[in-house]
């Protein structure tokens, strides 16, 4: 992997909506309002996008890109809601680090993020990675169906995101009813 300092890389809605739809291969406009969506959940209305990575993708494993440090929370199994800066663990939002303290590069392993030089490049990972992960393939057939209940779900139970399900699909439809005059004339 190789570092690259982090860097805020904001979308206007339709901006992310073309360069989804691009990765995604001119799908139905039901898909693409799904997935325009859940990763505006995930990256603030575009507007907390991280280098470019659409859907807080972690750089872990076998992951050779390049990759970023960010400050963010998880909710953890027994422990609740834990938030992490690139050094290490922290004790609240703006806590002191606790525990192991980690140099920036590599960062703590909970905030190495995958990061991208365009938008259009994030896009096309973000879909390669929903599309060929078998642990994904339950959810990914949700998404070409444009069921947003069923793509959450399916996300959820293969440990994709760890929030409270519900709120997570109350914060997709949400954003569905607000982006969808912003696809006029985009997908199929």
């Amino acid at each position: 992997m190789n570092y690259v300092e982090p860097k805020k890389t904001p979308l206007k809605i339709r901006e992310a909506a073309l360069a989804l739809s691009k990765a995604l291969g001119n799908p139905s406009r039901a898909t693409l309002l799904v997935a325009l969506a859940k990763t505006g959940l995930e990256t603030g209305e575009f507007q907390a996008m991280w280098n470019h990575n659409w859907g807080n993708i972690k750089a872990m494993g076998s992951y050779a890109g390049d990759y970023t440090c960010i400050h963010l929370n998880e909710v953890l199994p027994g422990r609740g809601l834990v938030w992490f800066a690139p050094e290490g663990e922290l004790t609240g939002k703006r806590g002191q680090v606790v525990g192991e303290v980690f140099a920036v590069p590599p960062g703590h392993p909970q905030t190495r993020m995958r990061a991208y030089a365009s938008a259009e490049a994030g896009a096309a990972d973000y879909v390669a990675f929903v599309a060929q992960k078998k642990r994904y393939a339950k959810a990914w057939a949700e998404l070409l169906a444009g069921n947003e209940e069923g793509y959450v779900r399916e996300l959820k139970a293969a440990g994709y995101f760890t929030a409270n399900e519900a709120l997570y699909l109350k914060g997709v439809r949400w954003r569905m009813s607000v982006y969808e005059s912003h696809i006029k004339g985009i997908g199929a």
